[in-house]
C-alpha cells in the first residue's frame, strides 16, 4: 500500500517481474531504466534490502 502512495508499484511489479525471467518489453519501458527503485522505496519505508 506504501508503494502505491511513493508512486512506485508499478515500477516495483515490473523490477521484480524482470528479476523472475520475464523479458517482456513493457516491463523494461514501466521500468524506465530506474534499477534502485526498490532500495529507495525501501528506505523510504524505512527497511533495509537484502
Amino acid at each position: 500500500m506504501l508503494d502505491g502512495l511513493l508512486g512506485v508499484r508499478e515500477r516495483l511489479d515490473a523490477l521484480r517481474a524482470i528479476e523472475s525471467g520475464d523479458a517482456d518489453p513493457r516491463r523494461f519501458d514501466v521500468l524506465a531504466d530506474d534499477w534502485g527503485v526498490e532500495e529507495r522505496a525501501s528506505s523510504a519505508r524505512g527497511q533495509r534490502t537484502s
